[in-house]
């Protein structure tokens, strides 16, 4: 995790992963309240993001997983669990 020390908002952080990452189309785009998880696909590859901000501790806390578009079957069911049991600090 980081510290917010610029104090961002989480919308202001999600349009700047947005930018960085060439505005996509997305195909994930789920935001709720703190956190949000995005993903897209690319020249073959799928690229997924959860993002999670602890307001208490004014920190942040994020994973990202790129795959070939063509193991999204195998990937799935792995991203799922990533995602749920995802406890940021």
């Amino acid at each position: 995790g980081a510290v917010n020390r610029l104090n961002f908002t989480v919308d202001e952080l999600y349009t700047m992963d947005m930018g960085i990452n060439g505005s996509p189309a997305l195909t994930t785009n789920t935001r709720t309240g703190d956190s949000f998880t995005v993903s897209w696909n690319k020249d073959g590859k799928s690229y997924y993001h959860v993002f999670s901000y602890n307001k208490k501790s004014n920190t942040y806390a994020a994973f990202s997983v790129i795959y070939q578009t063509s193991q999204e079957a195998q990937y799935r069911p792995v991203l799922q669990h990533m995602t749920e049991t995802f406890v940021p600090a």
